[in-house]
């Protein structure tokens, strides 16, 4: 049986963000962190079965925001363990992807927008998972460093391969 991965081009449109926690000049807040990516042609990719891995530097936060939490500053990765809006912020992820997600693929000509507050609200498990210097037990949102590059993968998680790998350098998102 002959495997053929989907040939693509997708492609960053703009990455823009800051350190949710950091100094006045790159402090920007989870939402503002966000990542507009652009399928320019080849084969659909179905939601469902499409990850994405970010890595940079960046942070997440660890535990409850006024009752000993903290910020976690360094390496962090992201992944978005499919592409549907399953476990996922509605507010966010929904709401900035709605005409992409709603035949379950990503097609030539679609935007998918990213966003530091795409993770599941609350207790709910999350299909966005964020580690910082390898800490895993964050809140799942995340901010990358205004003037720090950025890589992102996406993955087939049938085939389990890498379907496309970019870069870039992360704008400043504050006023």
């Amino acid at each position: 049986m002959n495997f053929q991965l989907p040939v693509i081009n997708i492609n960053i449109e703009s990455c823009e963000g800051g350190l949710r926690y950091g100094s006045d000049a790159e402090r920007a807040r989870f939402d503002e962190n966000l990542i507009v990516l652009v399928h320019e042609g080849g084969s659909p990719l179905a939601l469902k079965t499409t990850s994405l891995k970010i890595q940079g530097y960046g942070n997440s936060y660890q535990g409850i925001v006024g009752d000993g939490g903290k910020v976690l500053k360094g390496d962090t990765s992201v992944f978005y363990t499919d592409l549907s809006s399953e476990k996922k912020n509605p507010d966010e992820y929904l709401a900035r992807n709605r005409a992409t997600l709603k035949d379950g693929y990503w097609t030539a000509g679609e935007k998918l927008v990213l966003c530091g507050r795409d993770s599941a609200i609350g207790t709910e498990d999350s299909s966005v998972k964020v580690n910082v210097n390898g800490v895993g037990n964050t809140t799942d949102n995340y901010g990358f460093k205004a003037g720090s590059e950025i890589t992102l993968v996406i993955i087939d998680t049938e085939g389990r391969n890498v379907l496309a790998k970019r870069t870039a350098v992360v704008e400043f998102a504050g006023e």
